[in-house]
């Protein structure tokens, strides 16, 4: 399963590559869908190839809810969890009303403070 969508994900990939390759504004603009390799281990973990200049996800949503003093250390979130007992109800409930509402979405705010000079510029 996971093999079939990594090609999937690839051929996709490539395609949309060949049609920014074949328009001259998009290649002037040097536009193009970055690739690397990822070697699936079992159906949950994989071996990824370290691609330069990037940052992981993780690193980036944290920097942002510290900076609006959002952080929730994973230990609290154990906390929460370990209090609403076993039961998947109450753990549902817990992450619906406790932890939810502490991780607001901020993934956008990364991309307007990083590519607003590159969206002014279009």
């Amino acid at each position: 399963m996971i093999f079939g969508r990594i090609v999937e994900q690839w051929s996709f990939n490539a395609l949309v590559n060949k049609c920014l390759r074949k328009d001259p504004e998009s290649r002037r603009r040097q536009l193009h869908i970055r690739t690397y390799a990822v070697i699936p281990l079992n159906e949950e973990c994989g071996l990824l190839e370290w691609v330069q200049n990037t940052q992981g996800l993780r690193n980036i949503l944290t920097k942002i809810y510290k900076e609006k003093n959002l952080y929730t250390r994973g230990t609290e979130i154990k906390k929460l969890f370990d209090r609403a007992g076993s039961k998947l109800e109450d753990k549902k409930r817990v992450f619906l009303n406790e932890i939810l509402p502490r991780h607001p979405s901020i993934f956008h705010e990364w991309f307007l403070k990083h590519f607003q000079l590159q969206l002014r510029g279009t």
